[in-house]
């Protein structure tokens, strides 16, 4: 069986909405804020890096309008997660140009680049997160100084992901049917 998601068209739709979206030092985080989630770490550097405009979704509860503008806005969504729940939010940042630093684990490995994802013992734990604390701020910062340089390929990437893994040609070509 081979691996497709669901179809996007909204995306889509959205992404062609919001076009040459002026992008602004955003760094959003879409998820909510449960445990699985590391909404602590996001709420950390917030704190101390205040230089950026640092966007929690659960704090807006935008509708999917307003959704998608915050998702053109931003240079970069973080994925902190410690499940396999945020591919389609990394997806939906990159069909807007946003860049998803997503950790080295779990389905990432597969619709985030290896470029823009970063190594998974840095959000394993918040232990983890204040051990590589400096490295951490310090990638943070490079990242947002130079999203020109990283935001290379992004267009490339997202028609990819949009043609073979979330379009309903793909789901119908790429999934195995039992026949009884």
């Amino acid at each position: 069986v081979q691996k497709a998601g669901p179809p996007m068209t909204h995306v889509r739709y959205y992404a062609d909405q919001y076009k040459g979206t002026k992008k602004r030092d955003m760094i959003l985080f879409a998820d909510k804020g449960t445990i699985d989630r590391n909404m602590i770490i996001f709420r950390e550097l917030q704190r101390v890096m205040p230089q950026y405009e640092w966007v929690c979704i659960e704090d807006k509860m935008p509708n999917e309008t307003q959704y998608h503008g915050l998702l053109a806005s931003a240079k970069y969504i973080l994925i902190l997660d410690l499940i396999d729940s945020s591919s389609i939010t990394a997806f939906e940042a990159m069909m807007h140009g946003a860049i998803p630093l997503a950790p080295d684990r779990l389905n990432f490995k597969e619709i985030v680049p290896e470029k823009w994802r970063y190594p998974s013992e840095w959000t394993l734990s918040y232990l983890n997160y204040t051990e590589n604390y400096t490295t951490i701020i310090e990638y943070i910062k490079d990242r947002m100084e130079n999203y020109d340089r990283y935001k290379v390929g992004i267009e490339e990437w997202a028609k990819h992901l949009d043609d073979n893994y979330y379009r309903v040609d793909a789901l119908k070509n790429n999934v195995f049917y039992l026949q009884q």
